[in-house]
């Protein structure tokens, strides 16, 4: 197995130095926390706060890391996934893609996010060998009812009924799609609809994550929904996306260190509200093209970002997310692959512990695709494979076979060998049958075999069983819809 490829990009010696910059940021420039709720929580524990900004000391990081767990375990309705540097499998604990406004066909059209987009991506993700937990692809897409309605409850019911994996949220609620209530108690709400359908009420059945404003901030809308992760007690990842240059310094360093200051002063006021919550270190930051002002998810400054990301996460002995397979490009092509492998190393060669978005993903987290879902699992598979290296274990070095084999003899035999079988990643999808003149015919394009790829796993999929009471809760919130799922 590799060692962790961080280490060849950020040095004990430098993350110390970053650590170091953060507790100034935290200390001279503070963080602003713009609810007074969670002010005053600060204000209750000694901490400096001048208006809306706070200034924490290094103790009261300190104090905050030390509660942290080191892991953690979320369950769905058939099982858990164990997240956290002491995971036996080193490959990733993956969630899809989310956030998407827009998706690709097969034809190249493109047409705006539907609640049938998103269940496509629910039936992808509940037949993927790749992906261990599930993430509604698109949220507050048009026919969930009036606004007075609670919209949220309606995406995680339609989550619930398509998945059973165990729910990596994207369903960020917010002021449009919590109704008339307040977004803490929509949060809370949300919470208990999951606790109901598995009837588990004393584990972690949501992992949350919430999302920072750069530079240092935190609005209310975060904030509420910090608020109710911890009275809820689940699972928070803290994901700051700064863009150099426009909301993070112009350099890699000070984007980092800034993120790594927003990231501790969430961590702190989480541990504050419910101490011993668990919390995954996450920046999902990325370069701006200053020539178009835009976030550019799949550049090799990002693949950078994220392992100093794994880095961080290891000081503070707290569980790492990372990127997954992102692209900028607005289509399915040579830029979407290339850029998915590079930014796919970084989780799979770094060991991160978690990471969503991991496939499907494209043109700046605005994109989506459903060829491209099914090609990205391919590619993170290739890695997989590239993070197991070689197997050095006795009786791998076939010494007796080639005595037996001898100069100019053949390996070929029978029936394919075990330790063929164990060391080979035989991809589904990759071209590797040959380069006879007709074989272009064959095999048709690429994007043509995914297309195909994904029609068939549509087409196998079946619903996760149910029981009466699970269809009863579901029929309770799925009401007031604009179309038939």
């Amino acid at each position: 197995m590799l060692r962790d490829i961080q280490d060849c990009f950020i040095s004990e010696k430098e993350v110390e130095h970053i650590h170091a910059m953060s507790l100034r940021v935290l200390s001279e420039i503070g963080v602003a926390f713009e609810h007074e709720e969670v002010l005053e929580v600060f204000r209750k524990n000694g901490a400096r706060v001048d208006g809306d900004k706070v200034f924490l000391s290094e103790a009261m990081v300190n104090d905050a890391l030390k509660t942290v767990p080191r892991n953690f375990e979320v369950y769905g309705r058939n099982g858990s996934v164990f997240i956290g540097p002491d995971r036996e499998d080193p490959f990733p604990v993956m969630a899809n893609s989310a956030g998407l406004v827009t998706y690709i066909e097969t034809d190249d059209t493109v047409h705006k996010a539907n609640v049938y987009d998103a269940i496509k991506y629910h039936k992808l993700t509940q037949t993927s060998e790749v992906l261990q937990m599930s993430k509604a692809s698109s949220i507050d897409y048009p026919g969930l009812g009036n606004d007075k309605e609670n919209k949220i409850l309606k995406q995680y019911a339609i989550q619930l009924k398509y998945s059973d994996k165990p729910i990596a949220s994207a369903l960020r609620t917010n002021p449009h799609n919590v109704g008339t209530g307040r977004i803490k108690d929509g949060v809370l709400a949300s919470y208990d609809l999951v606790k109901r359908y598995y009837d588990i009420w004393d584990k972690y059945v949501v992992l949350e994550v919430v999302c920072p404003l750069s530079p240092l901030s935190n609005n209310y809308e975060c904030l509420e929904n910090v608020l109710g992760a911890a009275a809820g007690n689940q699972p928070i990842t803290i994901c700051t996306c700064s863009m150099t240059n426009v909301t993070s310094p112009p350099t890699l360093l000070g984007t980092i260190i800034q993120d790594n200051a927003s990231i501790l002063a969430m961590t702190a006021l989480i541990q504050l509200l419910n101490p011993g919550n668990p919390i995954i270190y996450n920046s999902l930051s990325a370069p701006s093209d200053m020539r178009s002002v835009q976030l550019s998810i799949g550049a090799s400054e990002s693949f950078l970002l994220s392992m100093a990301t794994l880095g961080m996460a290891r000081f503070y002995n707290m569980p790492a997310r990372t990127i997954g397979a992102y692209s900028d490009a607005i289509d399915v092509d040579y830029q979407a692959g290339a850029e998915s492998m590079l930014t796919g190393m970084a989780p799979i060669l770094g060991r991160s512990d978690q990471l969503t978005h991991a496939i499907g993903t494209m043109g700046s987290f605005n994109y989506g695709s459903f060829e491209k879902f099914v090609l990205d699992e391919e590619v993170l598979l290739y890695l997989k494979r590239v993070q197991q290296g070689i197997n050095f274990s006795e009786g791998r070095e076939c010494f007796d076979l080639m005595k037996e084999v001898g100069p100019r003899g053949s390996y070929i035999q029978r029936r394919t060998p075990k330790a063929y079988r164990e060391e080979h990643y035989l991809s589904k999808l990759f071209h590797r049958k040959g380069s006879g003149i007709t074989m272009r015919e064959q095999v048709g394009t690429l994007r043509s075999r995914a297309a195909a790829e994904v029609e068939r796993r549509l087409e196998e999929y079946k619903l996760p069983e149910t029981t009466k009471a699970q269809d009863a809760i579901l029929n309770e919130v799925l009401v007031n819809l604009d179309y038939d799922i």
